[in-house]
């Protein structure tokens, strides 16, 4: 009756009850959970204790915050006996819950505005089929508590301010506020884990908290900054492209010489000079010259700058500085399987060129760079890579353009699919080498469903190489089978593959159609394996004759 402001209800009770101060399994009294001033005033009235506190340590004042109950929020702390900066177990205060507390998620249909409240989630529903969603940024109790006075100081039992609550829970509104209202000294807060306002804000790419922070004299500790970042990126479903959003904001605070040798906020530990190399920043691998002690030095997966080149520019430079042209990376990876990986035709063109490039090298997989040029998904391969362009764009001088006028990110994006495929097949990479699982290009070509490649191959490739087998001893006609491709299985047969071919689990290519019922696959395979035989007995037939003419 309290929770719900039923008045005439708990009119009835008055009396009835022994203990106004009854407590449910929260330990939360009637005037705990009052739902309005009547209500309150009713419970004090029967001898309710004001002072009570939750099983949490919550006072009526939490509660009424986490309820987002406005009106009984405004009632309280108006109370003498209201402690506005009381602190639960978990060292919150009514501020620290306000701010932490969700925004109000809508469910709305602009043709029939009608609402219903969701007993579930006690989110705001509409009763109509077509519904949209949008969030109501209601920062009202949080304004009321700040007008009384509640502390912007106070820290929870991890070490958190209502700033860094404001920033991890993204109240934009709230944490600009309180940046604006904070001296330096607050800023710089940490908490328990050891992260400040301006660390948590660039983990969660809020680039505006970012600036704003910095120019009220937030200090930058680059090192912890990135420590923070690693932590972050390591976490399920986390997009570090956030981080890269704040990168921006920092460049102007950074030494050259302390940039220069620290990792920054990419994957794989990359170095400035690995980011200038990669992204096509010549200007800033200028400026970072005489900052560089080891122009050779290599990020996590052992790859140097000069592996991550972007175009031919860059790659001179690096080599003019003393760059190794030799290097692999961990995986035994070349700068041509990186620049193939990444998709970035150019350095593939420029490579190819190069007297002592091996094209056909293998990396530790057995991969060469045809291989991966065939298994390469056809969509943006290297999304990483064109946003982080994107947002570094605005640092980019004009000699960072090339004389197209293309900017790296549109050379990405214009690239032809199966370019880089054409412009190793043209400098003859084989056809005929497979990786450490036994894969020939043929076979990688028809396994990740590069049609135009796979038929290419078919046409070029002798029977011998057709009919060749993988570890698993699967035939190219194996894969196209289990790919569902009728054209390229016909194909296949068109130029005399063996049909009676078994893998290692002793199954034929009609075995395996039969298995995944590939209906047509199936009907066409059986049909000419019926003619194969009736060719085969035939010609058996006509073999046995003329012996026996001979004989007679």
């Amino acid at each position: 009756a309290a929770k719900y402001g039923f008045k005439t209800i708990l009119k009835c009770w008055k009396g009835a009850v022994k203990d106004v101060d009854i407590e449910n399994s929260d330990g939360q009294t009637a005037l705990l959970l009052a739902r309005n001033q009547d209500i309150f005033i009713a419970l004090i009235s029967s001898g309710a204790n004001i002072i009570k506190k939750d099983d949490h340590g919550n006072t009526g004042l939490h509660i009424a915050v986490n309820l987002g109950n406005i009106e009984m929020v405004e009632y309280l702390i108006k109370q003498k006996e209201c402690a506005i900066d009381c602190q639960n177990n978990m060292g919150k205060t009514a501020l620290h819950l306000a701010i932490s507390r969700p925004y109000v998620r809508i469910k709305s249909d602009a043709s029939n505005m009608k609402f219903r409240i969701s007993p579930s989630d006690n989110t705001i529903l509409m009763n109509t089929p077509q519904q949209k969603y949008y969030t109501i940024q209601d920062d009202s109790i949080f304004n009321v508590l700040l007008a009384k006075n509640a502390s912007i100081h106070l820290d929870d039992n991890e070490g958190n301010t209502p700033l860094h609550l404001a920033i991890l829970h993204q109240k934009k509104e709230i944490s600009l506020w309180l940046i604006k209202l904070l001296d330096t000294p607050e800023l710089n807060r940490t908490n328990y884990k050891g992260e400040t306002a301006l660390q948590i804000a660039t983990v969660y790419g809020q680039k505006s908290i970012v600036k704003l922070l910095l120019k009220s004299g937030a200090k930058l500790n680059i090192k912890k900054l990135l420590k923070s970042a690693e932590k972050k990126k390591n976490e399920q479903n986390f997009d570090y492209r956030m981080i890269l959003n704040c990168f921006s904001c920092f460049v102007e605070k950074i030494d050259p010489k302390e940039f220069a040798k620290l990792k920054t906020f990419e994957l794989n530990g990359q170095t400035a000079l690995h980011l200038a190399a990669k992204y096509g920043f010549k200007n800033v691998l200028k400026h970072l010259i005489d900052a560089v002690e080891d122009v050779d030095i290599k990020n996590s997966d052992g790859q140097t700058p000069l592996h991550l080149a972007c175009n031919k520019d860059i790659f001179e430079a690096l080599i003019d500085l003393g760059a190794s042209r030799n290097e692999k990376d961990d995986h035994g990876n070349t700068g041509l399987h990186i620049a193939v990986n990444y998709r970035n035709v150019e350095m593939v063109r420029y490579l190819i060129k190069i007297n002592n490039c091996d094209i056909d090298c293998k990396n530790k997989m057995g991969k060469t760079a045809l291989h991966l040029a065939i298994f390469r998904p056809y969509a943006m391969s290297n999304d990483e890579l064109i946003y982080a362009i994107d947002i570094a764009i605005e640092f980019m001088l004009p000699s960072d353009i090339n004389p197209d006028g293309n900017r790296p990110s549109d050379i990405i994006r214009i690239m032809p699919n199966d370019s880089i495929f054409q412009e190793l097949l043209d400098k003859n990479a084989s056809l005929h080498l497979a990786d450490k699982e036994g894969n020939t290009p043929l076979h990688l070509a028809i396994l990740h469903q590069k049609e135009e490649i796979s038929l290419l191959l078919i046409n070029l490739l002798d029977l011998p190489e057709l009919n060749k087998r993988n570890k698993k001893k699967e035939t190219a006609l194996h894969f196209a089978v289990l790919n569902n491709k009728l054209s390229m299985v016909a194909k296949l047969v068109e130029k005399g593959v063996q049909l009676d071919l078994k893998t290692k689990n002793k199954r034929t290519a009609l075995d395996l159609a039969k298995a995944h019922n590939f209906q047509k696959i199936f009907d066409f395979l059986k049909t000419k394996t019926e003619e194969l035989e009736s060719q085969a007995n035939s010609q058996a037939e006509s073999e046995s004759k003329s012996q026996l003419e001979i004989v007679s």
